[in-house]
Parts: C-alpha cells; sequence; structure tokens
C-alpha cells in the first residue's frame, strides 16, 4: 500500500512577514508515490508502489521519464549531480541511478538485511540501515562502503543537524553521532514506543 494517493506536492511558498502562502499541485499521473525527492526547481523524482521510478517537470507537471523496477520502490535519496540512490521494498541493495538516461550506474552491495532508511551526508556520503541493526557509510563514486558498524536496535529515521552531527531514532531512543569518529555524543529515552520518523525545527 503506497504511503500517498494522488499526492498534493508543494511546489512554491512565498513568505512574508507573519504570512506564508504556499501553492500546491495534486499528482494524479500516478497515484501510488511512496517516496518523494526534489533533484532542482525544475524537477523532482518519485518512487511509486507500482514499481517504477517518475522524474517528473514541475512546469507541466507532468512525468518526463521513468524507469520499471522489479518491486515498489520504497526510498529515494539525491546524491550528487544527476545521480539518484533508490531502494527497493524488502531488500538489501542501494541502487545508483543516472537520471539523465535513467541507467542504473551502480549497486551498493554489503547490507545481511532490508534497508530501513537512507540519507546522503553533508560530508558527501550516502548513510543507510537495515533490519540487522547495521549502519554503512557509502562512498558512491566508488560504490564502496567506508565503514560499517551495529547499533543497539533497528534504526528506522535519520537526520542531520547544521553541525553536521548525525541523529537517529533507535528504539524509543534519539542518538547524536559524530560522524568523524563514529561515536555516541549523546543518548535520550523520552518516547514510550518505538520513534517511527523524526524530523529537524528549521530554526532549531
Amino acid at each position: 500500500t503506497s504511503q500517498f494517493e494522488n499526492t498534493t506536492l508543494i511546489s512554491q511558498t512565498t513568505k512574508r512577514p507573519n504570512i506564508t502562502f504556499c501553492y500546491s499541485k495534486t499528482l494524479t499521473s500516478d497515484p501510488g508515490i511512496n517516496t518523494i525527492k526534489n533533484v532542482s526547481d525544475e524537477i523532482f523524482v518519485t518512487g511509486s508502489s507500482r514499481r517504477s521510478v517518475n522524474l517528473w517537470n514541475t512546469t507541466n507537471w507532468t512525468i518526463i521519464k521513468s524507469y520499471t523496477e522489479t518491486n515498489d520502490v520504497f526510498s529515494i535519496e539525491y546524491v550528487l549531480k544527476n545521480i539518484i540512490a533508490y531502494v527497493l521494498f524488502i531488500s538489501n541493495e542501494i541502487n545508483l541511478m543516472d537520471i539523465t538516461n535513467m541507467n542504473i550506474t551502480k549497486k551498493l552491495i554489503g547490507h545481511p538485511g532490508n534497508i530501513n532508511s537512507m540519507i546522503y551526508s553533508p560530508n558527501n556520503y550516502l548513510i543507510s540501515t537495515c533490519d540487522q541493526k547495521y549502519i554503512f557509510i557509502w562512498n558512491t563514486t566508488t560504490g564502496l562502503a567506508l565503514k560499517n558498524f551495529t547499533s543497539v536496535s533497528i534504526i528506522k529515521s535519520m537526520i542531520f543537524l547544521k553541525n553536521g552531527d548525525l541523529v537517529t531514532a533507535i528504539a524509543s531512543s534519539i542518538t547524536i553521532w559524530n560522524t568523524t569518529s563514529w561515536s555516541v555524543k549523546a543518548s535520550a529515552t523520552k518516547h514510550t514506543g518505538n520513534i517511527n520518523v523524526l524530523a529537524l525545527w528549521t530554526n532549531g
């Protein structure tokens, strides 16, 4: 089941003192969108429960390129110029794709279990986690894993702070990592249940 049916995407935001105006568009060309990632002001890419990676033009809100996969597309990250990383549902591989021709350029292989989350770091590494509690740090130029280590539990969500630290949701705890030494800087448990999603407040 997809996360969004007839997805509404905010295409432009105009800010004035104490007022925010948003212009939105409802996407009906692909009613099975699971994940969306912005590539530029004119282009964004979506992953679909209809087993496709779609490239959209925001000028006329149409799909300009499409690639058919073997399973649902679970997650997408914009990596480098014209390169995206995406993961299929129930998969331990990450695909790197050149969106100029929709060709897969590399496969990042190494996770012992299905991938749960991934994020592209400010220092140009791809970070991914799997259901076997592993964290992998990838060089997306070479396609090689630079480092991998285990967490105390499955990580379902990650965000980066402005100072470059990585924040992960591990079970009911929030953990902050130093991304130079990959050591834990701080950890806090306030939730009574498992944390599913993290978000960064823009003024914090």
